[in-house]
């Protein structure tokens, strides 16, 4: 094949791979967990990502979560209702790093997905595995061929399609539910389906985007390539759809089951007794509180370890003290003005949308008591 031909060819099928690795491996089954991976095709996706575009599996994680809980409100890494079209569009790279960077959103948001010996061997070296891609590249189709697809694939990918979904999935297009992000049926042909963003929202946990046969099927009737990728994955047994209908929270359902054997709901829990039904208004209100709630828990829990190491260090005597008293809760009123142990054990906060912390207990100073230096009063006998 000529050079001519070679590039853009070569080009496209970068640019496929890592958008369907993107999708597949790192969206549906890390994020959301809607996909469970064989390990030899887990493998094949973080070798794959490596080469093409360095990821860390983590740092998106955790950025997409995030995006999740805070979807178009402060808090969202990337929202273009927030920042505008064009800079999310354009500097969608720069928002998705200053957050990667953030140790916080990291453990707050992806704490299942800490790294393992491979990605402190391998996968956090991001630049090294684009560097071996380019040199594999260069090897295959010539040096400057392979040059000129590597550079074109990183302008395909980083600066086109992946903001592509983040800027306009949440500025304009078609609507199937009432939330803030919008389908594009036709971009979804070049995004592994991602453009059916409306879709995504409302079902974040659902492996499948498409909801319509129009949006699934070509005029033609053959299924579409968004689709094919998926499929055969999971016919040749490398996956396993999970079907949920929400994030898999279990804390949070674990938390909310135990409230409503209580009879009690603690402070904070408003709206949050029970689920509403699907595919209302309500049931996205209900997503949205649910999922601040527990990333502010998970937050919390993330700055636990810090609060813990101070009081050890300094050998400080401390107990639990409820802040917020308008409710009683069967959770944390247990351990009200309670001493914690030695190493501390019980450490607040102690569910989603608790508001007990540590306080120091006043140690008695034991010894011969201070003389005063007032005079004593003279006695009238």
């Amino acid at each position: 094949m000529s050079p001519a031909w070679a590039v853009p060819c070569v080009t496209i099928a970068l640019t496929q791979v890592a958008v369907i690795a993107t999708s597949i491996y790192l969206h549906r089954a890390l994020a959301h967990r809607s996909l469970h991976l064989h390990p030899i095709a887990d493998m094949a996706f973080r070798i794959a990502l490596w080469l093409t575009t360095g990821q860390s599996r983590q740092q998106w994680v955790a950025v997409h979560r995030k995006h999740h809980t805070f979807t178009d409100r402060p808090g969202d890494p990337h929202s273009p209702r927030l920042l505008g079209f064009w800079r999310v569009q354009l500097f969608n790279v720069a928002y998705y790093m200053r957050e990667a960077r953030n140790a916080q959103t990291l453990e707050a948001f992806a704490p299942d997905l800490r790294p393992d010996l491979l990605d402190r061997l391998l996968f956090t070296r991001g630049f090294l595995g684009v560097g071996i891609g380019l040199s594999l590249l260069c090897i295959l189709i010539g040096l400057w061929a392979g040059l000129i697809a590597g550079g074109l694939h990183a302008i395909l990918y980083v600066f086109v399609l992946a903001p592509l979904i983040n800027a306009l999935g949440h500025w304009r297009g078609t609507k199937n539910f009432d939330n803030t992000a919008y389908n594009w049926r036709l971009l979804s042909w070049i995004t592994g389906g991602e453009s059916l963003h409306n879709n995504h929202h409302a079902h974040p946990r659902s492996a499948k985007f498409s909801l319509r046969r129009s949006e699934r099927l070509r005029p033609a009737g053959r299924v579409g390539p968004r689709h094919c990728a998926p499929r055969l994955i999971e016919r040749s047994a490398m996956a396993t759809a999970v079907s949920t209908p929400d994030f898999p929270w279990p804390d949070f359902d674990r938390w909310q089951a135990a409230f409503a054997a209580a009879r009690v709901f603690p402070p904070r829990w408003e709206g949050l007794h029970r689920a509403p039904p699907a595919h209302t208004p309500e049931a996205e209100a209900y997503r949205l509180r649910k999922h601040g709630l527990l990333a502010e828990w998970l937050d919390m829990l993330a700055r636990r370890a810090n609060v813990q190491a101070h009081f050890a260090r300094q050998g400080i005597r401390a107990r639990v003290a409820r802040q917020d008293m308008r409710l009683p809760c069967p959770a944390c009123d247990p351990f009200n003005t309670r001493e914690v142990g030695a190493e501390l054990e019980a450490m607040p906060p102690f569910h989603p949308g608790c508001r007990c912390v540590l306080v120091a207990i006043p140690v008695a100073r034991v010894g011969r008591r201070r003389r005063s230096f007032a005079r004593p009063r003279p006695r009238n006998d």
